[in-house]
């Protein structure tokens, strides 16, 4: 029997996906927790936090500050100076520069975001919002 071929997906339409998800489900008020969004959506929520700020919507002084500092071309290690931070945490306050690596967990990702949207298409059809 022949092996299945692998499908082909297109990677920055997944990546704005993702965003898109994540921003919809950010944006709703009062603003939910990162954590609850991050629950919802069965995602880590440092990669909630991350798309936020690669999609430029999330807002907090660490962040803020971690963004500035990057904007003006200091290196992580600068960073890591003047905020206190550990490598990982000033990694965790920069946007994504590229796709996230990890392809095969995103494309499980992408599943389940097909899955939340139709969740939440069903209660909003139900509930009339």
């Amino acid at each position: 029997m022949p092996r299945q071929k692998k499908k082909s997906y297109d990677y920055s339409s997944v990546m704005a996906d993702l965003m898109d998800t994540v921003v919809s489900a950010y944006a709703v008020s009062p603003k939910p927790s990162l954590q609850t969004i991050a629950d919802q959506l069965e995602f880590n929520l440092i990669k909630v936090r991350k798309l936020l700020i690669t999609a430029e919507v999330y807002e907090s002084d660490i962040a803020d500050e971690v963004l500035q500092l990057h904007r003006e071309g200091k290196s992580v290690s600068e960073i890591m100076s003047a905020t206190g931070l550990s490598r990982p945490s000033v990694n965790s306050y920069l946007p994504y520069t590229k796709f996230p690596y990890k392809a095969d967990e995103i494309f499980v990702t992408a599943k389940k975001l097909r899955k939340y949207r139709q969740k939440k298409a069903a209660v909003e059809g139900h509930y009339g919002f």
